[in-house]
């Protein structure tokens, strides 16, 4: 097997700046002298693994100083670093064979940090790769049947190298830049990676043939290894006499576990690549071209991680005077419960009428006279519509997992409105009810995460995660605003009359706050506001909220305005009936 081996110098990548930690042994662990003697002596731990299978060159690149993370404090500031490794364990992560030990739980916290408020590059190696999966919202579970010196029994412990095949993902991942499709690597596990849903982000990268998910991404920063990258086989039958000796692999034959041991095959290349993959491809910055001229930066103010997940103004329960003279806290909470309300509901719309609608265009059963070009944009859209229900869910995972706010999710107030809509139109016009309500949703949705894209304060992510939306809801928007100008003038003018009369309701379908909903978000302080529900009326009524939902009907009204709909009395009364068209207009 040949391996491109990485080159020694990692440009862009400062001395120092890679924090490891280890989680190998607690002292009151019965093998903690065994393996601070023989195995995994200070100062470097089970770092010493690395630089003895990768090689010394990689040791300036790390940070002085190795964490012991059963024991020591973990850093709060992570701005000096630009990566973060933990290491292998021999405590369990699986809640089913032994609680989460609270320094289990220090370093699980600490993950959460560095991956969601700094943004870190994250590498978990074996139990570290454990404590990241629960960290982000996996789970551990132990190995299935078919794997280990006791195939016939799940969780069973497996000592080998195991031959693993990189998934499409995985043979794409900059992580196994270099590799070929099947490598070694050494395993050494009773439990493994095992639930890793694609909902909450996960992405599987490597596999074996009895053990699924030895590797898996999560987002762009994270690599988790059930197995080891950082330990060639060569360290571990050195080692082999000290651990087998003292049961540290449990009650196998020991001659057993000898035979395993000896038959590893080699995986230095293995080891030195991946370990100098995640130094070079995730940790160190992109250099500049040195065939283009410098340019001189303007200094800037150092800059910190922001907090914000969600802007106040977009929070309607913080406009209510005793909701904001609350404790900080309970405002930030409640700018995420509104977060995930609002990845919520736009999962329900997006898995809804607007990927339905799109699907009936394709189809032909709704407006048969589009060209085939028109239903390919349809047909196009409904799946494009299907994928951004999958990453809001896979959002709401990731907020819940980086802050810890659980919200329990209602059926949005919006369908059943819908459906009430649509029960009582008139005849003639209902089945016309779901597409405009479409049209009305994808005008309102793109200015929405326009703002979001823009807000200032945000978690990077939040921006970025609007942004790569908002480019495709800009398209679905231009199709949709051009298809109501073709289908309006089609319409009878009776038909435009029921269906503009209709609008101001479709549009406060969507805009309207729920009562009930708002009223859940303040049930969990029952000591700050003894009547949620009370304080969740008086939001609705209140003549902001109408302010913001007037606003953010303009852009759709002023479509329909272009569009000839206020040439009708009786649209133009329904409107401001609804607060939605000052008397003036």
């Amino acid at each position: 097997m040949t391996i491109a081996v990485n080159a020694r110098c990692i440009r862009g990548l400062p001395y120092g700046s890679v924090l490891y930690v280890s989680a190998t042994v607690h002292p009151q662990h019965p093998l903690h002298r065994t393996f601070r003697r023989w195995v995994d002596p200070a100062p470097d731990y089970d770092l010493g693994r690395a630089l003895k299978s990768v090689g010394s060159w990689i040791r300036p690149y790390l940070a002085p100083q190795v964490i012991d993370g059963t024991q020591q404090t973990l850093p709060t500031d992570l701005s000096p670093y630009r990566g973060v490794i933990v290491g292998c364990s021999l405590h369990y992560v699986n809640p089913d064979r032994e609680p989460i030990a609270p320094w289990q739980q220090r370093i699980i916290n600490f993950i959460k940090r560095a991956v969601f408020d700094y943004n870190l590059p994250f590498l978990g190696l074996c139990g570290g790769g454990q404590l990241g999966l629960t960290a982000l919202g996996g789970r551990v579970g132990p190995n299935p049947v078919g794997s280990g010196l006791a195939p016939q029994q799940a969780g069973s412990l497996v000592v080998g190298t195991s031959e693993v095949t990189l998934t499409a993902a995985g043979r794409a991942d900059a992580i196994f830049k270099g590799c070929p499709n099947k490598l070694p690597m050494v395993a050494i596990h009773s439990d493994y990676l095992a639930h890793a849903p694609a909902s909450a982000g996960f992405v599987p990268l490597a596999h074996s043939d009895t053990i699924p998910n030895q590797v898996v991404a999560w987002g762009e920063r994270v690599r988790l290894f059930g197995i080891h990258p950082e330990m060639s086989s060569g360290f571990v039958q050195q080692m082999a006499k000290h651990v087998v000796e003292t049961r540290a692999f449990g009650p196998y034959p020991r001659a057993r576990l000898y035979a395993a041991v000896a038959a590893m095959k080699d995986t230095t290349a293995t080891t030195t690549t991946v370990f100098g993959n995640f130094l070079r491809e995730f940790c160190a910055r992109p250099q500049p071209d040195p065939s283009q001229p410098r340019r001189r930066k303007p200094r800037t103010a150092p800059s910190h991680p922001p907090q914000k997940l969600f802007p106040r103004e977009l929070v309607p329960l913080l406009s209510h005077p005793q909701v904001s003279t609350s404790p900080e806290h309970v405002q930030e909470e409640l700018c995420i419960r509104q977060l995930q309300s609002y990845l919520h509901f736009t999962a329900h719309l997006e898995q809804g009428p607007v990927q339905h609608v799109p699907l009936a265009l394709a189809k032909g059963q709704l407006l048969p006279w589009l060209t085939s070009a028109q239903r390919q944009q349809a047909l196009a859209i409904g799946k494009e519509e299907t994928e951004h229900a999958r990453s809001h869910r896979a959002a709401i995972a990731y907020v819940r997992t980086a802050t810890g706010v659980d919200v329990p999710q209602r059926r949005p107030a919006f369908l059943a409105r819908l459906a009430h809509l649509r029960s009582n139109a008139p005849g003639c016009i209902r089945r016309w009810v779901d597409l405009l309500f479409v049209i009305v949703s994808e005008t309102l949705i793109t200015k929405n995460l326009t703002y979001l894209r823009r807000a200032a304060g945000l978690r990077p992510w939040v921006r970025h995660f609007a942004a790569r939306h908002a480019r495709d809801e800009a398209r679905h928007n231009a199709f949709f605003r051009r298809l109501f100008a073709a289908w309006w003038q089609r319409l009878s003018p009776t038909d435009r009359c029921l269906l503009g009369s209709l609008l101001p309701q479709l549009l406060r379908a969507y805009l309207a706050p729920a009562a009930a909903d708002l009223a859940a978000q303040l049930a969990g302080y029952p000591r700050l506001f003894t009547n949620p529900e009370r304080i969740a009326r008086q939001v609705c009524a209140a003549p902001a909220v109408h302010h913001t939902m007037r606003a953010a009907a303009a852009s759709t009204i002023g479509m329909c305005r272009r569009a000839g709909m206020f040439n009708n009395n009786p649209v133009v009364l329904a409107f401001r009936r609804a607060g939605l068209l000052e008397a003036s207009s």
